[in-house]
């Protein structure tokens, strides 16, 4: 649960600060979403936590791989 949020700002930061800044961002984010879904759902926080922070990261490097199929693609 804590290298997760760096995994996800890592694929998306370009440096050092920007890559700290993202982290907080996608920490927080995670642990929101991960509450407000535990507290309807009545289940475990921990377990839905690391269950979308795997979900998110899965996201975000689909998401970037698009972009970049699409910026390859538009300058082919």
């Amino acid at each position: 649960m804590i290298a997760l949020p760096v995994a996800k700002a890592m694929q998306l930061g370009k440096g050092f600060k920007s890559t700290l800044l993202y982290s907080v961002l996608f920490s927080v984010i995670d642990i929101l979403l991960s509450l407000f879904i535990s507290y309807y759902m009545n289940c475990a926080p921990g377990g839905i936590t690391a269950l979308i922070s795997v979900v998110l990261l899965a996201l975000v490097i689909l998401i970037k791989n698009v972009g970049l199929l699409l910026s390859k693609k538009r300058y082919n």
